[in-house]
């Protein structure tokens, strides 16, 4: 017995098995794989709005953020003062003026930004027409010294009127902080 196989129904059920297929087994995976894009977008999106605050955190937070790396010299990672002391000393000498003391203090920490500070105190004398040039090479300084309080008392050194004694205070400032005290 020959059972005739009409071609249209064979086409129709063959049709059928593909689009049972297709609702079956691929549309779902479809449907994950959409889902998947979207949660890998989504991924993407929040790990660059961390990165972003990451930077901006690390930026504000760190003293060797973008902003103090430019300074360099100016404002170095250890408190070491003897290069200032050096450069003093060779405007002093370089000027005509004579450095009688030099005071640092201890590191301490600053108000407004990452690191520390420390003051120096000093007392030079000499010519008052040297005294402007002394000045005037103080803000020639590779290291930030920021004048906080200054004097000028005339007549010192017994040059006839001629000499003036100039005290100063400021401060030098570096990246690194103050050690905390012990509890």
């Amino acid at each position: 017995m020959k059972a005739n196989v009409s071609p249209k129904l064979l086409a129709a059920l063959v049709l059928l098995v593909v689009a049972l297929a297709y609702l079956v087994v691929l549309r779902p995976q479809g449907a994950a794989l959409g889902e998947a894009r979207d949660e890998r977008q989504r991924l993407e999106q929040e790990r660059a709005q961390l990165e972003r605050r990451r930077e901006q955190e690390a930026s504000a937070a760190t003293p060797a953020g973008p902003e103090l790396a430019l300074l360099g010299p100016a404002v170095p990672a250890t408190p070491e003062l003897s290069n200032v002391f050096r450069q003093l000393n060779t405007i002093a000498a370089e000027t005509g003026m004579q450095q009688t003391s030099v005071t640092p203090s201890a590191l301490g920490g600053t108000d407004s930004a990452p690191g520390g500070s420390m003051q120096i105190s000093l007392a030079v004398t000499g010519p008052a027409n040297a005294s402007f040039a002394y000045l005037q090479r103080l803000a020639t300084l590779e290291r930030l010294f920021l004048v906080e309080q200054f004097s000028v008392q005339r007549g010192a050194g017994g040059d006839g009127g001629n000499a003036v004694q100039l005290q100063l205070s400021g401060r030098v400032f570096t990246t690194e902080s103050p050690a905390e005290p012990p509890d």
